[in-house]
């Protein structure tokens, strides 16, 4: 999260990206899965060229007895960046799956509208060297 933080003042003229090749999946449903006391939601996977280079967001629920959501940014199998939120609040919802499915996806779309809108490049040329995208 912190490395996001530092991220998000630094911002490109416009778009900056190209959705060459785009595929989005649910990991097989929205079910939580029982193991012990710790319920877990599966979650979101997606590949997205930005820039022409390929890069993949992950965002995985930890379980009740770490609640909390992970997003990754992903090149190569590295992690670029990673946000990380808690949900402890909801442990005794009603609606607890719906409301981490939520956060989940919404937590998911945020680290892709921030790849796709350029506002980790500086990070991205940092860490992968500034010659990473072509052209």
């Amino acid at each position: 999260m912190q490395a996001l933080r530092e991220m998000s003042g630094a911002r490109g003229a416009g778009p900056v990206c190209s959705f060459e090749s785009s595929e989005t999946r649910r990991a097989e449903g929205t079910e939580l899965h029982e193991v012990g006391d710790i319920g877990m939601l599966t979650g979101y996977n997606t590949n997205l060229a930005h820039r022409g280079v390929n890069f993949h967001v992950q965002t995985e629920d930890s379980g009740r007895n770490k609640p909390h959501i992970i997003t990754h940014l992903f090149h190569g199998g590295t992690i670029l960046a990673s946000e990380k939120s808690g949900y402890a609040e909801l442990l005794e919802s009603d609606d607890f799956k719906a409301e981490v499915n939520s956060r989940m996806e919404a937590q998911h779309k945020a680290m892709l509208r921030r790849l796709s809108q350029g506002e980790l490049d500086p990070v991205l040329c940092e860490r992968l060297g500034s010659e990473v995208f072509p052209g």
